[in-house]
């Protein structure tokens, strides 16, 4: 009988293989492979890139982009929430912004922003900009939830400082914070790359996915978005493991 904490493993299993068969059906029933490749194909094509040194230029290019527009967006996300919650003149000149920029589709700011910078900073800001009023906002929330009754404690028995910060304000901080990191670095990776498409980014997976769309080379485009994927997954992964660490550390 097979142990029931290997059952989450085999249903993912079980689930990955239903949809690899889904795909390999439907490739070979449209059979065009220049537009929709079956699995196998987008398999070989995905081990030659591999074989490739470009590619792991493209692909550290494009993290590096990321990763900077991510801790530009979560720096200014939470400058701009500790302004917002101390002070009512920024918080009427900041939420607009932040209203704005979340409702603004991806691709305006890309072109607008490719005619004023040109392409190679693009995917920086971009993914900045998405990431930046997500945590803004979840920051803000988090810093108008303080629980009253602990802070009257804490002005009763003198508690202030580090201490204060400690027991009162970083638990709060944490429980919004971890989550909306962990959803950012997924739209990082989405915005980002699709701003090294439009823009077509030097040294980049988006300019490669352009490419490949452009002379209809359907294996390598589903490739280089298969590696788009396993890259997101990954990151996401691992800011969630880094939250669940500061959490243990701070003994949350």
């Amino acid at each position: 009988m097979v142990n029931k904490r290997y059952y989450p493993y085999i249903l993912g299993v079980l689930s990955l293989a239903f949809w690899l068969s889904l795909w390999e059906i439907l490739a070979r029933t449209l059979d065009l492979n220049f537009i929709f490749p079956t699995v196998s194909e987008t398999a070989h094509a995905l081990l030659s890139l591999l074989s490739l040194p470009v590619f792991y230029k493209n692909v550290c290019f494009s993290l590096l982009r990321v990763l900077l527009g991510f801790v530009i967006g979560f720096a200014f996300g939470c400058l701009f929430a500790f302004l917002s919650h101390g002070n009512t003149v920024c918080r009427a000149i900041i939420s607009p912004m932040m209203s704005v920029i979340k409702a603004t589709p991806v691709a305006s700011f890309i072109m607008v922003l490719w005619c004023f910078i040109g392409s190679s900073p693009v995917p920086i800001v971009i993914g900045a900009l998405m990431v930046a009023p997500l945590i803004y906002h979840n920051l803000y929330d988090a810093l108008n939830k303080k629980d009253r009754e602990l802070e009257e404690v804490c002005l009763i028995y003198e508690v202030k400082g580090y201490r204060k910060f400690r027991y009162l304000y970083l638990p709060e901080l944490l429980s919004f914070l971890i989550p909306s990191t962990v959803s950012g670095i997924g739209l990082c990776w989405k915005a980002s790359i699709a701003a090294e498409i439009i823009a077509y980014t030097k040294n980049s997976i988006g300019k490669e996915i352009y490419l490949s769309k452009a002379y209809f080379e359907g294996a390598d485009l589903f490739a280089y978005t298969i590696t788009v994927i396993i890259l997101s997954l990954v990151f996401e992964k691992l800011m969630g493991k880094l939250g669940e660490w500061v959490k243990k550390k701070c003994r949350l």
